[in-house]
């Protein structure tokens, strides 16, 4: 089963902006998090601008997760733990959000609690770091939407942690 539209939209909130694109450039590993330049952040005070700035200098650790999520998986996912971290300007839930999405992206499925998890912990990155009220409400209605579908399966018999849909996250679509 798909997902429906909402929770890819989810998705892309999740990691902003959609990471549209691939840059060709060669990464060093590293797991120091880099900081993003607070000249190049400077300029503006909508956190959503910053937001994207943050966005653009992840990007290189998302496509090396892309790269290596298939051949080692460590690597990868200290690649998106690097990327979270500088996307969400080193929230304290960056590395939980990171090995959230790594679970669920990894094993090619996803539960909706552990979906429900992800988007509780995004709404509280949101809210903290300010990403506006239309984010932050979108991301509330998303919660109660998972909630609801979790409600209806219990409805239904069936246990929403045996219950599991296909899900891939890919940062470069």
């Amino acid at each position: 089963m798909e997902y429906p539209a909402h929770v890819y939209f989810t998705m892309v909130v999740v990691v902003f902006i959609g990471f549209l694109g691939c840059s060709d450039t060669d990464t060093e590993e590293s797991t120091l998090i880099p900081e993003v330049p607070r000249e190049e952040i400077a300029g503006t005070e909508d956190p959503l601008e910053k937001l994207k700035t943050r966005e653009v200098a992840s990007r290189e650790y998302l496509n090396t997760y892309t790269e290596l999520k298939e051949t080692d998986p460590a690597a990868a996912l200290e690649a998106l733990k690097t990327a979270a971290s500088i996307l969400h300007d080193n929230h304290p839930k960056s590395d939980e959000y990171a090995k959230r999405l790594f679970d669920m992206d990894t094993a090619g499925v996803a539960t909706l609690p552990q979906l429900l998890a992800l988007e509780e912990v995004l709404l509280e990155i949101s809210i903290d770091n300010n990403y506006g009220q239309e984010l932050i409400q979108h991301q509330k209605e998303s919660i109660q939407e998972t909630k609801e579908r979790i409600k209806e399966l219990k409805k239904d018999g069936i246990d929403p942690d045996e219950f599991t849909e296909r899900f891939t996250f890919d940062p470069t679509k």
